[in-house]
């Protein structure tokens, strides 16, 4: 595998991608499979990095890190499997992993359907899983609309308020809300 990752930092793909297959035929390996899936991805052939990430749940179904969920997802996103990335979403809540990954997949909605569509997506996600850890997706949503869409403070201000619906004391938003709504009457 040493091999594999020196030729892939030679920029020597079909030689990288010989010695990662000769490996995985060897002894496949959740590190083999990651390495692979990672370097993929850094190579800009995402459906190849599906795979090995896959593999790497696969061997792993409980113990995967969430590293491989997030990278999962990027190469997902990048596909335009939106669909596929929203169900590694839910993977991830039930795991109760951090949501670092359904961030990602929401900015990714975003890009393509608009902030309403992010906002429906999180409301299924509280739906079925415990509200409270949704609510830091509605805080930090809040913040990724004050910071990309400055002229959108309506939505920030409702992303808030849903974060504080779901969970009354997420202090964070509070702070936020009350932030924003006094900018808004200073103006």
């Amino acid at each position: 595998m040493r091999l594999a990752k020196l030729l892939s930092y030679q920029n020597k793909t079909e030689a990288a991608l010989t010695f990662y297959q000769q490996a995985l035929l060897i002894e496949p390996s959740v590190q083999i499979y990651t390495n692979l899936g990672m370097w993929l991805l850094d190579i800009q052939k995402p459906e190849e990095a599906i795979a090995a990430f896959r593999q790497v749940i696969a061997l792993k179904p409980n113990g995967c890190i969430e590293h491989i969920y997030r990278m999962l997802t990027t190469a997902l996103i990048q596909q335009g499997k939106l669909d596929e990335a929203l169900a590694i979403c839910y993977q991830v809540i039930e795991l109760n992993y951090h949501l670092q990954i359904c961030l990602i997949t929401g900015e990714a909605i975003d890009d393509k359907q608009g902030l309403s569509s992010v906002m429906a997506v999180y409301r299924q996600f509280a739906a079925k899983v415990h509200p409270k850890p949704i609510s830091g997706l509605y805080y930090r949503l809040g913040n990724y609309i004050l910071f990309y869409y400055s002229e959108k403070d309506d939505e920030a201000i409702a992303a808030f308020q849903e974060a504080l619906r779901l969970n009354p004391g997420h202090q964070y938003a509070a702070q936020a809300l009350n932030k924003l709504q006094n900018n808004s009457h200073d103006r």
